[in-house]
Formats: structure tokens, C-alpha cells, sequence
């Protein structure tokens, strides 16, 4: 609508200044009033505006803040609780009296002292376990009762003293028997380290040990040159009546006199025993003989 003003304004002044002067006069006022009217305006509000239309403008967007979306705070993690760290054990010092203690307990483990109780094999033991039994007798009494035994075994009929004696025979034969199935409850590996711990312990901690467990299964010793020659001189029967000692020195003195050849003999049948030895150790211990090994 308001694009046709320009043409339409350029033509009514036109139309003006082509009319003679005389009727300019009566055209100054319409041509005043047209240009008043027919103003060019470059712009559609600039038009509305001197039209004395009033125009509403475009609703301007107002600057507003922008629209945050609320983020969800994350939850927070809980921390895991840091273990304390646990104080390192502290080392024991053992010192060298503890190791010996330690030591002797250990090897008294070893050593099997679980010996059937023995029986007493003889006479006068028989006749002190009776007289003993079912007595209290304390450390100061026991001189006293002690001397009053030895006086009634004194007394002792021939007939009570053989039937004594009978019961001690009856007891080495119990006694062996018990002794024989409890060696034999243990492998000859058993025996063989119990026998080590009790020599130990009698040499290195002076305790007092009975004796040695008796052990048929053990490998027997390799004899040495020398053992081999005086068992053989032994046996000849040349010392009749001639005490042990006596003969001790004087098989010595035929050891030493010996020639080479007759001396090899023996070595010969040494080495043939320590190989023997060797042998029968690994096939019953079920190792190797060392050089530390008895």
C-alpha cells in the first residue's frame, strides 16, 4: 500500500510546473499541501508515523536470564575406609641358650623314649618291686626300707629264692617280646634317627640316656682292615687263658709287622664290606650314606 507514494507525488509536480504562472497561485497551496501530504519517506514506520498512525512496534524480546537447568548434584562417593596398615610382627632374637633348648626338645621328640616299662629280670628285683609295693615310702624312709629288704632277701628260703628267680625269667621273656613289637611299631628310618637324637643329646647336652635302641633291621657296620685281622687272630685260638689287654698289644705289634700283600688282604675285604654297607644302608634307610652319617 504504502510502496506507491513516490510515483504518485512525482507526478503532481509534474502537473504543477507545467500550469501557467497565473494558476501557480492557486496551486501554491495544494502543492504546499501536497508535499505536506505526499511526503517520501523511505521507510514503512517513517510513512505511518507523519500519517500520524501510531505504530506498535514488534514486541522486542526481552534480554532474559537463560534458562539453567538445575543440575542434580552427583552423589557423593563415600570414601572406602583405608585399613589401617598392620604392625609388622617384630622379630624375635633367639638367643643361643633358647636354640639349645629348642634344640634338646626337638630331639628328645625324636628319640622315641616310649620303651615299654621293663619287667625286673632278677631275683633280688623281683623280691624289692614286691616288697615295695603298695608302699608310701618318702625320700627320707626309703634308706630304712631299702636295708630292711636286703635283710628278708638274705632270709629268703632256697625255695623262695628259686621261685623269684622263675618269675624272673618269665619277665625277660615278656619283656623281650614287648620290646621286639614296639621296635618293630617304628620303620627302621625311625630307629635309626632316634639312635642319632640320643647321641646327641648324651655328647652335646650331657643328659643322661639309658642306652641305645636294639635294632635288628639296622645295616650292619663296615669293618675296618684292622677289626678284620684280629677277629681273624682271635679265632685261631693262639692266646689260651691269656687276658684281653694282654693280647690287645700283641696283635698290635703283628698289625704293624705286616708285609704289604698280607695287609692288602684285609683292605681288600674292608672295601668290600664298606660297599656291602652302602648297600644295605640306602636299600633299608632309604638314603644315601653320607660321610657325616654313622
Amino acid at each position: 500500500m504504502f510502496t506507491s507514494v513516490r510515483p504518485v507525488a512525482a507526478k503532481a509536480w509534474r502537473a504543477a510546473s507545467s500550469l501557467p504562472a497565473t494558476s501557480l497561485g492557486h496551486l501554491s497551496s495544494r502543492v504546499t499541501l501536497a508535499r505536506r501530504q505526499f511526503i517520501v519517506v523511505s521507510g514503512r514506520s517513517s510513512v505511518l508515523s507523519s500519517r500520524g498512525f501510531a505504530t506498535k512496534g514488534r514486541p522486542t524480546k526481552k534480554a532474559g536470564a537463560k534458562k539453567t537447568t538445575a543440575k542434580k548434584a552427583a552423589p557423593k562417593k563415600k570414601k572406602k575406609a583405608v585399613a589401617k596398615p598392620k604392625p609388622k610382627k617384630v622379630r624375635k632374637v633367639v638367643t643361643p641358650e633358647e636354640k639349645k633348648r629348642l634344640e634338646a626338645r626337638e630331639l628328645k621328640k625324636i628319640a622315641l623314649f616310649t620303651e615299654p616299662t621293663r619287667l625286673p629280670e632278677n631275683a633280688w628285683m623281683v623280691h624289692t618291686v614286691q616288697g615295695l609295693k603298695g608302699q608310701k615310702v618318702g625320700t627320707e624312709g626309703l634308706g630304712n626300707t631299702m636295708r630292711g629288704l636286703s635283710e628278708t632277701f638274705k632270709a629268703l628260703s632256697a625255695s623262695q629264692l628259686e621261685n623269684y628267680k622263675e618269675i624272673a625269667e618269665k619277665n625277660k621273656l615278656t619283656n623281650n617280646a614287648e620290646y621286639k613289637a614296639w621296635v618293630e611299631s617304628h620303620t627302621p628310618e625311625a630307629i635309626h634317627d632316634a639312635n642319632k637324637a640320643r647321641q646327641r643329646l648324651k655328647r652335646v647336652f650331657k643328659q643322661p640316656i639309658k642306652g641305645f635302641i636294639q635294632d635288628d633291621r639296622q645295616p650292619k657296620r663296615a669293618v675296618s682292615a684292622y677289626s678284620l685281622f684280629t677277629k681273624s687272630r682271635w679265632a685261631s685260638g693262639s692266646w689260651p687263658g691269656q687276658k684281653a689287654p694282654e693280647v690287645a698289644v700283641i696283635l698290635a705289634r703283628e698289625w704293624k709287622s705286616l708285609g704289604d700283600a698280607e695287609r692288602q688282604t684285609y683292605v681288600d675285604l674292608a672295601k668290600a664290606d664298606a660297599e656291602r654297607y652302602e648297600k644295605d644302608y640306602k636299600n633299608i634307610l632309604g638314603r644315601d650314606k653320607s660321610t657325616k652319617s654313622s
